[in-house]
């Protein structure tokens, strides 16, 4: 009796043993997934980034209709690469970990008159204050960059957006700054005007590079080795569901949708300036649904949470889909600063809120399930 017990103990312990080894290759399996599609997107929103940086200096070299639109459309291209990447916040990783460049890259929301003139004051603004801010470079832009408080917004994506597009005081549509801000001559801040769109292009692409580099497995000293070591990879599996959960359920549905749903002002959506909101709902939700399927890099989320739990990763797969929809429901109803006015839109973006919510609930016990099984 005492033999038979010793080897049900072994057999018991053995079993253990395979099902940590099991959990544990999984985990890896949907790390290497992660880790992938990061250096992947973020080298891509890298390359768009520099393909900007290319057309703002032939817009302010050359200011013409035709460059502004150009300048523009590349803007439109650099931010849709870069939204998907925003599916890796909240994870302590290189984006926005202690010391990362996220507040230099989508800082928002952005007070204009810490840049440029605005409706009612011509003056305000770095660029308009030589005296005071006599260079405009990269560097000081990040120095400056909420120097005055959060809204003092001096770099990223959103203080380009700006300055292409001025300030959204129109209803019915972007800003609609001219092209002569930029026309020497014919404005006398022109001249800096272009020294900060330059600057902040050639800012973005620096930040970009040091995020995108920290993810590449070539570089013996990335952060992405540190991310794969097999021994933390159930705990840092774990930390990426929990940052999945925040990004759907405080940010999307509380920053990004409730917050402009409740308050119904036409600078609560992010990308105010050129009326772009809804394509960063689509292409935020995008990087989600990358990370719960599988992808050339290794198995998703959701294989993971299969092997702990069928039911639970079909719950989260049914959620998300439900999510995704919803999404796509309301980008179709135009710039979001009208549908938050719009009684028949409204009953979309609180679909849509509502669905990520319970997304982001989802997660919250995926990661349960996942940690149980450890």
């Amino acid at each position: 009796m005492r033999i038979y017990r010793y080897f049900t103990a072994i057999l018991v312990a053995s079993s253990l043993q395979a099902n940590a080894a099991t959990e544990s290759v999984a985990a890896q399996g949907f790390l290497a997934s992660y880790a992938g599609q990061a250096y992947a997107q973020y080298s891509k929103a890298l390359l768009t980034a520099e393909q900007l940086q290319l057309a703002l200096v032939a817009f302010t070299d050359s200011p013409s209709p035709e460059t502004h639109q150009a300048a523009k459309d590349a803007w439109n291209e650099a931010r849709s690469a870069y939204l998907p990447t925003e599916a890796f916040r909240f994870a302590d990783g290189p984006i926005d970990r202690e010391g990362g460049p996220e507040g230099l890259i989508n800082s928002w929301p952005l007070d204009e008159a810490a840049i440029d003139y605005v409706l009612g004051d011509s003056k305000a603004g770095i660029i308009n204050n030589p005296d005071k801010f006599p260079l405009i470079t990269a560097e000081k832009l990040a120095e400056w960059n909420q120097l005055d408080g959060e809204t003092s917004v001096t770099a990223g994506y959103h203080a380009i957006e700006f300055l292409l597009w001025g300030q959204d005081n129109d209803p019915n549509g972007p800003g609609r700054r001219s092209y002569l801000d930029f026309f020497p001559g014919r404005d006398t801040s022109a001249e800096r005007r272009a020294q900060y769109l330059i600057a902040a292009a050639d800012l973005l692409v620096v930040n970009l590079q040091e995020v995108a580099e920290q993810w590449n497995p070539a570089n013996p000293q990335a952060y992405v080795h540190e991310f794969l070591d097999p021994n933390s990879a159930q705990s840092t599996m774990l930390r990426i569901v929990n940052a999945l959960a925040v990004f759907t359920g405080v940010e999307l549905s509380g920053e990004r949708l409730f917050t402009a749903y409740e308050i119904q002002h036409q600078e609560e959506e992010q990308s105010c300036f050129s009326d772009t909101t809804m394509n960063d709902f689509k292409y935020d939700f995008l990087g989600v649904m990358n990370l719960l399927n599988d992808s050339p890099y290794g198995n998703g989320l959701l294989t993971l949470l299969r092997s702990a739990s069928k039911d639970k990763a079909t719950a989260l797969e049914s959620v998300a889909l439900r999510a995704g929809a919803a999404i796509q429901i309301l980008t179709q109803w135009g710039p979001f600063d009208q549908a938050i006015l719009n009684p028949q839109a409204r009953p979309m973006i609180l679909d849509a809120l509502t669905q990520l919510e319970l997304l982001s609930e989802v997660l919250k016990d995926s990661q349960k399930i996942l940690e149980s099984a450890d």
